[in-house]
């Protein structure tokens, strides 16, 4: 028997420059954190985005805003083949991080409008790591949108709001 392996995964951002890149925060006290490229830490491309995450009580991070970035067009994470998602991810102060039962680093997507630094207030969020079992360095961070996320805001539905997704993100509490 021969293996057929086929994939839908297309790349929606290098994430090596800021242009479409965005920190945002969800909830906690302090300064707003902001995106920055960085040249020399990263694992492919011409460079990452970084952002200092600190604060007290933060639920914060970084936002590629997709919609902007592809001429308007929403994102249909619904589609057949589009469920997967994909992220490199390095955080340098894992021990800042919430340990993953308390949902330390989440994958999030987005279908409300806000754009820029503007916390997004219809989002699903997939928890994928936490301080307690961080290796260290980079991972590559996957999840299946069919599958339940861990939390919800703003009504979202995985019927309706996977298919008009507008943002993509990673973020640390």
């Amino acid at each position: 028997m021969a293996l057929n392996f086929t994939t839908g995964m297309t790349q929606s951002s290098n994430a090596d420059s800021v242009t479409n890149w965005a920190a945002y925060r969800i909830s906690g006290s302090g300064g707003a954190p902001s995106a920055a490229a960085d040249a020399v830490t990263y694992r492919e491309g011409a460079g990452s985005i970084s952002a200092r995450i600190s604060g007290a009580s933060w639920d914060a991070g970084l936002i590629y805003d997709h919609y902007t970035g592809h001429s308007n067009v929403v994102l249909n994470l619904a589609t057949s083949g589009n469920e997967v998602l994909a992220i490199w991810f390095l955080c340098t102060s894992p021990s800042a991080m919430a340990a993953l039962a308390s949902n330390g680093a989440y994958i999030l997507v987005q279908s409300s409008t806000e754009t820029g630094t503007t916390a997004p207030t219809k989002y699903a969020k997939w928890t994928v790591l936490g301080s307690n079992v961080y290796p260290g360095g980079w991972v590559l961070l996957m999840i299946d949108t069919r599958k339940t996320p861990t939390t919800t805001a703003g009504g979202w539905t995985a019927g309706t709001d996977l298919a008009l997704t507008r943002r993509i993100g990673i973020g640390l509490n």
